[in-house]
């Protein structure tokens, strides 16, 4: 008995050890995963901010850097890229777009007027120098797109610039932002601004290290502007409805008597599905996101 005992207590007890030994390996094991997520998101980090300090040798930086409110007036002027007259199908179509919803529909031929569209979202720098401050949330980076503006913000920057300049920038249509992300009259019936390969063309939550990144860096879309899928969620001149009206119309330019007015484009902390060149959605005029900024237009008449 005391041997069989004795046996048992060696066998518990190797048992035991192995036990331990067992949760000492799963415990570094966690370590080991919880060190290495924490290294990955520092890399991540790291890699932004390389981002952000090689912005000033990008060949668009000449455009988009502003310093003075004159060089700002003119830079402005000089980013606007020409998007010539067309009918495009407006909305989500099958067999050329993914994930429809009900919001996205129905898709319908619109036509849009000559216009001219900022190649590059609106920055901190060109905000700064004309509004004298830098309402956003991811500062210090004067190419990053200026963000944390509401729609009723940027009518005021806009009212203030067209007495600066004697021009009438505004706004984009939802229908002239749409037909411009998709390529306008040189579109290829991509998902998303610029490609189907939605890391080359978008800052997103999967790359943007979780914050806007200065614009122009990604890859443009055939009419050679840039980040309308990701980086900020674009403000439009139109207000929002839950679907589009039936009816076809010339120059498509929204849902009047609503309350909220349409963004466009998605932004750096959204997921694929919310960077579709058809994806849509409306907040009030007096909303503001470190997610929200925008791009401006002019009428082709009014240049």
């Amino acid at each position: 008995e005391r041997e069989q005992k004795r046996t048992g207590d060696v066998g518990q007890n190797a048992e035991d050890d192995h036990t331990l030994k067992e949760r000492v390996g799963e415990q570094l094991s966690d370590k080991k995963e919880t060190v290495t997520g924490k290294m990955e998101t520092r890399k991540e980090k790291l890699n932004t901010k390389l981002n952000r300090l090689a912005d000033a040798t990008s060949p668009n930086s000449d455009i988009i850097k502003s310093t003075t409110l004159k060089d700002a007036l003119d830079k402005i002027a000089k980013g606007m890229v020409f998007i010539k007259r067309g009918n495009f199908m407006m909305g989500c179509l099958d067999g050329r777009d993914l994930a429809c919803k009900k919001n996205e529909t129905p898709c319908q031929n619109i036509a849009v007027n000559d216009f001219y569209l900022s190649r590059f979202e609106f920055t901190q720098a060109q905000w700064q120098a004309i509004m004298g401050d830098n309402p956003s949330e991811f500062k210090d980076c004067p190419l990053c797109p200026v963000e944390n503006v509401s729609w009723n913000d940027v009518q005021l920057l806009i009212k203030k610039l067209n007495v600066l300049t004697h021009k009438k920038y505004r706004l984009p249509t939802e229908a002239e932002w749409e037909y411009a992300a998709r390529g306008g009259i040189k579109s290829k019936g991509y998902t998303y601004a610029g490609g189907n390969n939605v890391f080359d063309i978008a800052w997103y939550f999967s790359n943007s290290g979780y914050q806007t990144n200065p614009v122009g860096k990604k890859r443009a879309n055939e009419l050679g502007v840039f980040d309308m899928s990701g980086n900020v969620s674009e403000w439009c001149d139109d207000w929002y409805a839950d679907s589009y009206l039936i009816d076809r119309r010339s120059n498509f330019d929204g849902h009047k008597g609503k309350y909220r007015k349409i963004t466009r484009g998605g932004c750096w902390n959204d997921y694929q599905s919310n960077i579709r060149c058809s994806y849509r959605i409306g907040y009030t005029t007096g909303f503001k996101s470190k997610h929200l900024g925008f791009r401006l237009a002019v009428s082709f008449l009014e240049d």
